[in-house]
């Protein structure tokens, strides 16, 4: 019996089009798109995180700013519609916890490393803005994995690596944040612009019952009580392959990053612990 474990569920919609209640018409997007420069204008430095100076990232404070609240509102909704009924939940359990929102503009060149969004339930990304004849600069978010499989062709024939999205005007990606992925080089001397964020969620079931959430079982380390809300939500964490040097500039999935050096010696400790204990559950003995 197969049993195929540890599933990466990831939700797509495009924010573009004639549903007023989850979408936006083209020409407020542009407004939106106006605002991200006017940003970028008021703060030319900026920031560098998975970016690594390659574009533009503007420091937190989207989800404040009043212009971008409609958009903020409507993927509020689909969060609603489609990511909390996924988990078996309703907006009547569940509230969803804004963490951080930045903007990137990528011209040529522009890229962010692999790595992940500590601290937070799902991330996301929407892209604002794609420049006309880009055929790179996709967001791949890869299976962590990769390295282990790919020393094993035929293995890694059966099992999905990696999953590559072309971005579009107006699309929307939401992921768990723990997910490993990276942005492509922008391949043309225009700009790509996107707006992520992170997200968390409050159980308001555990909130009616006077449940603390110091509390709370592991498994429910993402539920918080609002008096304990984070507001150190980090935007990126970045993997260093090889503990020392620069991380690797990602072209191709198949370069994907090692997990962070933390994992790799937990990974090490196991399997000291299965030698000395024989039990070959690491090591193949024929």
């Amino acid at each position: 019996m197969l049993h195929q474990l540890f599933p990466t569920n990831a939700f797509t919609f495009n924010m573009i089009g004639d549903d007023p209640y989850y979408q936006m018409s083209e020409q407020r997007f542009d407004k939106l798109v106006q605002e991200c420069y006017t940003m970028r204008k008021k703060d030319p430095v900026g920031r560098a995180r998975s970016n690594d100076k390659s574009g533009w990232q503007s420091n937190d404070g989207v989800e404040d700013n009043p212009v971008f609240q409609p958009m903020i509102n409507r993927m509020n909704r689909f969060f609603e519609k489609e990511v909390f009924p996924f988990y078996g939940a309703t907006n009547h359990e569940l509230h969803l916890q804004h963490g951080n929102y930045w903007v990137n503009i990528n011209g040529l060149g522009g890229h962010n490393h692999p790595h992940t969004h500590p601290g937070c339930w799902y991330s996301g990304v929407i892209y604002m803005q794609i420049p006309k004849g880009m055929d790179r600069g996709g967001i791949q978010l890869i299976d962590q994995s990769i390295k282990h499989y790919s020393q094993f062709p035929l293995l890694s024939n059966r099992t999905d690596m990696w999953w590559r999205v072309q971005p579009e005007k107006g699309l929307l990606i939401l992921f768990p944040s723990g997910t490993y992925h990276f942005v492509e080089p922008n391949d043309t001397d225009g700009d790509r612009i996107s707006i992520a964020f992170n997200n968390s969620f409050v159980d308001k079931r555990l909130r009616r019952d006077g449940i603390h959430y110091d509390e709370l079982p592991y498994g429910m380390v993402n539920t918080h009580d609002p008096q304990h809300e984070r507001t150190d939500f980090d935007d990126a964490y970045i993997v260093n392959p090889d503990g020392t040097g620069k991380p690797n500039l990602p072209i191709s999935a198949r370069l994907a990053p090692l997990p962070p050096s933390i994992f790799l010696g937990y990974l090490n400790f196991l399997v000291i612990l299965d030698l000395k204990l024989n039990t070959s559950f690491f090591i193949y003995t024929p």
